[in-house]
């Protein structure tokens, strides 16, 4: 079947596989691509038209994503970021498709970048940005770091929301305003920890449903590197915990109880962290003072990790002087 094809100004009439093939050549040749150094002035002026038609709606673009402007304008204060061939891509209209994000940091930052700019996409090409699989910090790192061990990266996450101030560790997705290289920085000055952290959390974890992977290598990496505590000590309390059971309900060993907690299906979160804390307390505690289940309900069963050994011997201290003043009164 042929069909009327303009071509140059002039009509011809050609089979529609033809034409369709003209059309798509004519297409590719009104691409272009170039690098560009991006100011902020130029990425206010492309975004800016994305509001053109209606200033409350992006034109043909997902939201803003703070935490992701957040953490790449971080990245450029810094001077972390790089170029790395990431592309700015445009429509035949002249409208940004891909890269609002990485415009908006640019703008917040006051730092030009360099990227690739991709003009003449057919408006139909959103559908498929940002469609596929992306690689991940866990993925650069198992090809880039010999000796990488899986988790790893999970682990220092969950490990730098805690030291920001963070209520979980272990048992939340971590802070997303780390940036990559934030995370691949902090694996890269102690690799050897976060890698001994990685392999003992899947000992562990493997096998038990009382503990995860995640919590038992950040909690393991804060108290035995970070807090300075025996790695014997952290791998004995790990030890009481994943070897408890978990078919007495009723039981009055204090392991055996919070194995059962936690393994409950609404236990999660801060929930789950908290017990978890409770627990190290008990042993770290139960270890050094020999304290009674009563004196640990009463006035040890806090919310906040017991890593002081000044504040043992200084609990040690005040037992013996409660003690010397008890047997002066008998006296």
């Amino acid at each position: 079947m042929d069909i009327k094809f303009n071509l140059n100004g002039t009509d011809y009439n050609v089979p529609i596989e033809v034409a369709s093939y003209i059309k798509k050549l004519q297409d590719e040749n009104s691409r272009s691509y170039k690098k560009v150094l991006v100011t902020p002035e130029m990425a206010n002026e492309i975004l800016q038209k994305l509001y053109e038609n209606d200033e409350t709606k992006l034109h043909n673009q997902r939201g803003k994503k703070n935490t992701a402007i957040k953490g790449y304008t971080k990245d450029m204060l810094e001077g972390k970021w790089q170029f790395c061939g990431d592309c700015i891509r445009f429509d035949t209209d002249g409208y940004c498709i891909d890269g609002q994000q990485r415009l908006n940091a640019i703008s917040n930052s006051g730092k030009a970048q360099e990227f690739i700019f991709v003009e003449g996409l057919p408006p139909e090409t959103k559908m498929v940005i940002d469609s596929g699989f992306k690689k991940t910090i866990e993925d650069y790192l198992k090809s880039a770091e010999k000796g990488y061990k899986l988790g790893a990266t999970a682990i220092v996450r969950q490990v730098l929301t805690y030291l920001k101030g963070g209520k979980n560790i272990g048992n939340s997705s971590g802070d997303k305003g780390l940036t990559n290289t934030t995370v691949i920085d902090a694996y890269k000055a102690d690799m050897e920890g976060y890698n001994d952290a990685a392999v003992y959390a899947g000992e562990v974890s493997k096998g038990t449903r009382i503990l995860r992977k995640t919590e038992v290598g950040s909690i393991y990496y804060y108290l035995s590197y970070v807090e300075g505590i025996p790695q014997g000590d952290v791998q004995t309390f790990f030890t009481c915990l994943s070897k408890a059971d978990i078919n007495t309900p009723n039981s009055t060993n204090f392991y055996n109880k919070t194995a059962v907690k936690l393994c409950e299906k609404d236990c999660k979160g801060a929930t789950r962290t908290d017990l978890l804390i409770k627990s190290w307390n008990y042993f770290y505690l139960k270890k050094r003072l020999k304290i009674t289940n009563d004196e640990w309900k009463n006035k040890f069963a806090d919310e906040k990790w017991f890593v002081n050994d000044d504040f043992v011997s200084n609990l040690k201290k005040e037992r013996e002087e409660k003690k010397e003043l008890e047997i002066a009164e008998a006296q």
